[in-house]
């Protein structure tokens, strides 16, 4: 077994560390010495925040089991891997209201498509409460919120998981104001 000392190694400044940083580990059943990157780490145990301020294409290295949050006033859109089964988990929230163009969620290919349900509260003077359910079924490939009416607002938050072969689970809470409407559509 070999013993690695660590004594004169940088400090990591601020506790920041990048998808590229690599840690040693020791492989006890082949008794050597190996190292990792972060962002396979990350892939596992999850951990981070990514800020979107541009539209993006998810992946599974850099977005799976982290907080994706919209970032941008001027809107952007989030397209997600192709559903295969993976079982990873894509959170995204919303840091600041868009105020114009929309965020928009959508899926990889027209086969892959939505299950399960979102809520939304009214927040303008009711606080109501709407469920918005995608079924086997719907075709609900894409959501668009809007700032207003379709979600979009400081705080909303959407979790996928990547099930099986063309199904995305979706749970989550939007806010909304005015004469709130649903955020799913088939667009993809």
């Amino acid at each position: 077994m070999s013993i690695y000392t660590i004594n004169s190694e940088t400090e990591l400044a601020g506790g920041s560390v990048a998808d590229a940083d690599e840690l040693v580990i020791y492989d006890a059943d082949a008794a050597v010495t190996k190292k990792v990157a972060m962002d396979s780490i990350r892939q596992f145990v999850g951990g981070g925040l990514v800020t979107v301020l541009a539209s993006d294409a998810l992946t599974a290295a850099e977005h799976a089991g982290r907080t994706t949050v919209f970032g941008v006033l001027t809107g952007a859109t989030l397209t997600l891997p192709a559903a295969t089964g993976t079982g990873d988990i894509y959170k995204i929230g919303v840091a600041l209201t868009v105020t114009s163009n929309d965020y928009i969620v959508q899926v990889a290919n027209a086969t892959d498509e939505f299950l399960g349900t979102l809520l939304q509260t009214d927040t303008d003077t009711t606080d109501t409460l709407a469920s918005y359910p995608c079924l086997d079924g719907d075709g609900f490939d894409t959501i668009t919120m809007n700032g207003t009416t379709k979600g979009g607002l400081l705080g909303d938050s959407i979790v996928l998981v990547d099930i099986a072969a063309g199904m995305w689970q979706i749970s989550g809470h939007i806010n909304g104001n005015g004469t709130v409407a649903t955020p799913f559509s088939a667009g993809v």
